[in-house]
């Protein structure tokens, strides 16, 4: 999966929860590190 489609998922996973989801979750749901979901979090702030 190429960066562009992770923070494409990642955006879709965050649209999809109503209430507070952990970043472990995040990351396992996506297959990706914690450390990885943080800079992606990063990443779309930016």
């Amino acid at each position: 999966m190429s960066r562009s489609e992770r923070l494409l998922a990642l955006l879709q996973l965050l649209r999809g929860h109503r209430y507070a989801i952990t970043g472990s979750e995040l990351a396992s749901q996506l297959g990706i590190s914690l450390r990885t979901l943080y800079r992606d979090i990063a990443t779309l702030q930016g």
